[in-house]
Parts: structure tokens; sequence; C-alpha cells
């Protein structure tokens, strides 16, 4: 039940697009899962008070179908992605925005927050021939932190199910005039994206949020923020 309204929304996204260009012969195809990358702009597990850390994605001509690997190129795109700020230590559990400041060098569709942690919709704005976002992360207050584009699953004292945040989606008109659509997932390029910091928790900390498996842990790059 959690995906129904997210495909729903997909496949009304679709479904518009092809109405408002009927008079081309335009197919619809089915619901896709597409990949792309993202990249921290940054080289180490630690990072100072005030330090400015950017987190970027760029598409260019072609996304990547997941369970093939096939590149699928498209003339236009509308892609969107949320990224997740997440803090793990208990005494930064109380009011996200005392612990960081966002730079926003993209358009952003919604905010939403918890007491542990931001979860940012950006749109992929048209640059220069290629579709990208740009989020910056300017850090106020010391412990380990996280920037991920997976979900976020969170069940409030009196929910009876969890509700769920973030991930992404795309509608690509490809090279043949066929409407793709989807979900899209961006983990991260990083040559190393600092995971042994999520061993370095403690039980209840890990237990803020589900557990991280080892087939998601490259959509997390976690942070220690020092004086």
């Amino acid at each position: 039940m959690k995906y129904l309204s997210y495909y729903a929304l997909l496949l009304f996204l679709a479904i518009n697009l092809s109405q408002c260009s009927k008079d081309e012969d335009f197919i619809i195809s089915n619901f896709n899962k597409y990949k792309t990358t993202s990249v921290v702009d940054h080289d180490t597990n630690i990072v100072s008070l005030g330090d400015t850390i950017w987190i970027r994605s760029i598409v260019k001509d072609f996304v990547q179908d997941s369970a093939s690997g096939k590149e699928i190129y498209f003339t236009e795109a509308k892609l969107d992605m949320t990224v997740t700020i997440r803090s793990w230590n208990t005494e930064n559990q109380t009011n996200q925005p005392d612990n960081y400041k966002l730079i926003y060098n993209t358009t952003v569709t919604k905010i939403s927050q918890l007491n542990e942690a931001t979860m940012t919709a950006l749109s992929y704005d048209l640059i220069n021939d290629a579709y990208m976002f740009e989020l910056g992360v300017v850090f106020s207050k010391k412990g380990i932190f996280s920037i991920d584009t997976d979900y976020l699953y969170y069940k409030l004292a009196n929910d009876t199910e969890a509700k769920y945040y973030g991930g992404g989606s795309a509608v690509v008109t490809t090279i043949d005039n066929a409407i793709d659509y989807g979900s899209l997932y961006a983990p991260f390029e990083n040559e190393n994206n600092n995971f042994y910091l999520y061993e370095t928790l403690s039980a209840k900390e890990k237990l803020t949020f589900e557990e991280i498996n080892s087939i998601d842990c490259n959509k997390y790059y976690f942070i220690n923020v020092l004086d």
C-alpha cells in the first residue's frame, strides 16, 4: 500500500504528458526502475564546523535501466530526487535546523522534517544541456551524520504503519518518442562512503532508522563533524 500512491502519481504524470502531446505519435511504456549517480564533493570522513559539503547529480542524454543495465537515451526529461540528511547521535535529534544550514542551487519542491532528519525534494534543472541538482550543507553541530538518496521509513507513536519519505522519479521522452516513467535512484559514486562510521554507532542510535544493509549502503555518505 505504501507504494500505491507513488506509482499512481507517476502514472498520472505520464498520462498527462501524453495528453499534452496528443498530436504526436507517443507510446506510453511500462513502469521502470532507473539509475543514475550522485557525488559528495568531499574526500575525507571528517568535516569541521562551518565547512560546506556539496551534493551533486548530473544526468546528460540518458538514464540507466537498473534491471538490464541498458542506457535509455532521451530528448527531454522530468527528474526528481529526495536528498535526506540524517542525524544519528541522540543529542542531535531534537531540531534539525540547529544542526546544519542548507544551501539550494536548484529547484526545491518540498522540505519535510522529523526530529531526526531533513528530507529535501529536488528537481533536476536543465542547465547547459544537462539535468542537474546541487545542494549544500553547512554543519553547525558536532556528531555523525549521513547524506543519502534512500527511502526513509518512519513510524510515529500513534501510527499503525510506517510512513515513507524520499526516493526519486523520472519521466523521460525517449529518442523514439516513447514516454518512459519510473522510479529513480542515485547511489554515490564516491570511492569511499565512510560506512565504517555507521558501525561505530550504538545499538540504540542505529535503531533511530531502519537498518542499512550492504545492498543499500552505497546510497549513503557518512561524515563525522568535529570542531
